[in-house]
């Protein structure tokens, strides 16, 4: 918890605690209408705040923590799109338009807290979502008319990459585009292919493309893992989960990953842990699970003597009977 009086002091302290995004100065992103809408409500609520805990200290604090957590997401997912390949921005725009949505709606029960509702900043951005859209789809219209500049000097497997996010989206995600949208997205493409000579590679409904995930440290909490790296990171912003790379230098190992990947992802049952997708696209394909064994595992309850553990060492034996009974009704075995 000193964390948060660290937090406090440093807001009656500093001039101005939401720092501005790289991006929002930056004019020249695509999303810079968008970012911007964002950034000025976040302010509005830094402005807010200020005073406020003179007479309601223990909301100020909670939105206080509230909006820092906000703002480092914010300055994150700016920063990072501002390092994207040009077309890996373009293909990616509705992802990222699905993003800034759902941080406008944590930031509408932010104004919701500090009595904004009625502040033209709660609607405005909603009035000119539209608009800024539009402009930012002709932004990228003008800029990706010659793609093969883009990709110019890429390795094969970045290419691989952005011709994969390219056909998701225009196998998967069709309905949600415009056919003025759907044409660009399949002449670019189609530009791609013919300058690069990258073989566009099969992608399942199930495909998590690499920009969306961060990896982090190893993952000492998973055993034998041969053939594989298994490491924490974060995907879909907050999503804790385990990462698993596999080697597949070869079209059989391939196919088996294939068969493996589809099988587990249609499992679901509280105690089978849960596939979120996978990639094949680059050399090393990778798996991104949740993170079932983030407050330990079997090998963590047997090194500790608490009784309160190995009381419920039984209970995990028991979930993982049903876990297992269950992949059996469904006609395979754990060794698939």
């Amino acid at each position: 918890m000193f964390h948060i009086a660290a937090w406090v002091s440093a807001f009656l302290v500093e001039s101005n605690t939401v720092a501005v995004s790289p991006l929002s100065r930056d004019n020249q992103d695509e999303f810079h209408g968008l970012f911007a809408r964002v950034d000025a409500r976040l302010r509005c609520v830094d402005r807010t705040l200020r005073g406020c805990g003179r007479y309601n200290l223990r909301t100020s604090v909670c939105v206080l923590v509230l909006l820092q957590r906000l703002v480092a997401r914010f300055q994150r997912a700016v920063t990072k799109h501002r390092e994207l390949n040009l077309l890996v921005r373009f293909a990616t725009q509705r992802s990222t338009l699905d993003q800034l949505k759902a941080l406008h709606r944590v930031i509408d029960r932010l104004f919701g807290y500090v009595g904004l509702q009625r502040h033209p900043q709660m609607t405005e951005w909603r009035d000119r979502w539209a608009q800024d859209c539009v402009r930012m789809y002709a932004t990228f219209e003008g800029r990706v008319k010659q793609p093969q500049l883009a990709v110019a000097g890429l390795p094969t497997a970045e290419i691989a990459e952005i011709l994969a996010i390219m056909k998701f989206e225009l196998d998967y995600h069709k309905d949600k585009l415009t056919p003025q949208q759907v044409a660009l997205l399949q002449k670019t493409a189609s530009k791609v292919v013919a300058s690069s000579k990258v073989h566009v590679p099969k992608i399942s409904a199930f495909y998590i493309p690499s920009v969306d995930v961060e990896f982090g440290d190893d993952c000492d909490g998973v055993w034998d893992t041969r053939g594989c790296e298994v490491k924490r990171g974060v995907y879909d912003q907050e999503t804790r989960l385990v990462a698993q790379y596999l080697s597949a230098d070869n079209r059989y190992a391939r196919q088996l990953f294939w068969s493996a990947t589809e099988i587990w992802h249609g499992f679901r049952h509280p105690n089978v842990a849960k596939m979120l997708g996978e990639s094949l696209v680059e050399a090393k394909p990778v798996v991104v699970w949740e993170d079932a064994a983030v407050h330990g595992n079997f090998i963590h309850y047997f090194a500790n003597e608490d009784k309160s553990n190995q009381r419920r060492l039984w209970r995990m034996f028991l979930q993982v009977a049903h876990g297992l009974n269950y992949i059996h009704q469904q006609g395979k075995t754990h060794a698939n």
